[in-house]
């Protein structure tokens, strides 16, 4: 038998005691591991989102350039539509305007004479000369018949020889065999 003489605060703990200095010291290194793994999960996430971040933000900047890319594609096709419907316009007209010459050069008026026979903004110009007034009023009777409006834009002489200068501008036409399209 053993006796143990120590006072009781020093004597040796039985090995089935529990001591509470240990089991709070464990829990604590044990809190500690908890947290620090938590923090450094928690470190890795936000590095993580701190990526996926900058990837999206990298890929809205392309997306951005790609936006603007299209923007600038549909500005030059709308300005290319633009620039074929003039075209169009101008080859059509042109061509009526082409088909137009021969109406308006060829006729049988004695005295009369066309020198040129040019496209306005207003429509279409003739200028020449003639000799005789009655011829040139039979002409304007010719072009009114095809025409919408004839305007004579001026006449004048031609010092004393008897001859007259003058311009025409003839605006609109009939459907068929028109002279201009407005």
């Amino acid at each position: 038998m053993k006796i143990n003489l120590l006072p009781k605060d020093e004597r040796p703990l039985k090995q089935s005691q529990v001591r509470w200095e240990f089991v709070v010291g464990l829990l604590g290194i044990l809190l500690l591991g908890v947290v620090s793994m938590l923090s450094m999960a928690t470190k890795l996430e936000v590095a993580s989102l701190v990526q996926q971040e900058e990837a999206a933000l990298a890929r809205e900047a392309r997306l951005m350039a790609e936006v603007r890319l299209v923007n600038e594609i549909r500005k030059d096709l709308q300005e290319l539509a633009e620039q074929e419907e003039l075209a169009q316009g101008l080859v059509v007209s042109n061509a009526t305007f082409a088909s137009a010459i021969p109406a308006l050069s060829n006729h049988t008026f004695p005295g009369l004479w066309i020198e040129t026979v040019q496209r306005t903004e207003s429509g279409v110009e003739v200028l020449g000369y003639t000799e005789d007034m009655t011829s040139l009023s039979q002409y304007l009777y010719f072009l009114g018949e095809r025409s919408e409006e004839v305007q004579i834009g001026s006449i004048s002489a031609v010092g004393t020889t008897g001859f007259r200068l003058f311009r025409l501008v003839i605006r609109g036409g009939q459907t068929h065999g028109s002279l201009t399209s407005d």
